[in-house]
């Protein structure tokens, strides 16, 4: 045992690998802290605007009036997935969003439609 190698044990049933540092654990956990805050969680990394408005209505059409709910869908299919679904959110940013209602607003769309896809 005494090669030096790192030492692994069994914890709660799972492989525990060896201590990290105090330094550089905390530099690892701040960095996976402030993913998170930004929305990049690991699973998320690659999660595109359309797939998450698909998830996010699901769930929010249950608290929502069923006319609510219809048209909320109903902007998610003629605007925000065809012109935003295919960015990854974590490319997602201001200037793209900006964009987004100027086109709305060029091409005609209501100013109440926009407020609501907002």
């Amino acid at each position: 045992m005494g090669s030096g190698a790192p030492r692994f044990r069994w914890v709660d049933g799972g492989l525990a690998l060896p201590p990290i540092p105090g330094a550089e654990c905390q530099e690892w956990l701040r960095k996976q802290l402030d993913q998170i805050d930004k929305g990049m969680t690991f699973e998320g990394q690659n999660l595109k605007l359309g797939e998450y408005v698909d998830e996010w209505i699901a769930i929010k059409k249950n608290d929502l009036r069923l006319k609510s709910g219809f048209q909320y869908e109903r902007l998610i299919t003629l605007y925000i997935k065809p012109m935003l679904g295919k960015i990854k959110l974590k490319d997602l940013h201001l200037k793209m969003v900006s964009r987004f209602y100027d086109r709305l607003r060029k091409s005609g769309v209501g100013v109440s439609n926009i407020r609501y896809t907002h």
